[in-house]
């Protein structure tokens, strides 16, 4: 999240190429109920620990503009500096 945040307050570009998908934060007591559970599960295979509420990536840089008090600036294309 510190790469949107800074590119928000520094007015720098930033690409998604889909601003509706969703995002996923987990909090250090999500993930440590998470590796408690997986402990005690014998689970095989690859296992993601995602929060029970993600966001969309719009509702999150309108939650960054709204708190930097500055506008977004999208790019129309993705480079490395910019994603």
């Amino acid at each position: 999240m510190h790469f949107h945040v800074e590119r928000v307050a520094q007015q720098k570009e930033i690409f998604f190429p889909n601003v509706a998908s969703k995002i996923s934060f987990v909090s250090s007591s999500d993930a440590a109920n998470f590796l408690s559970w997986l402990s005690l599960n014998d689970v095989v295979g690859a296992v993601n620990a995602a929060s029970p509420q993600p966001i969309a990536l719009q509702e999150m840089m309108r939650d960054i503009e709204k708190a930097t008090g500055k506008t977004a600036v999208y790019a129309q294309s993705q480079s490395e500096e910019n994603s």
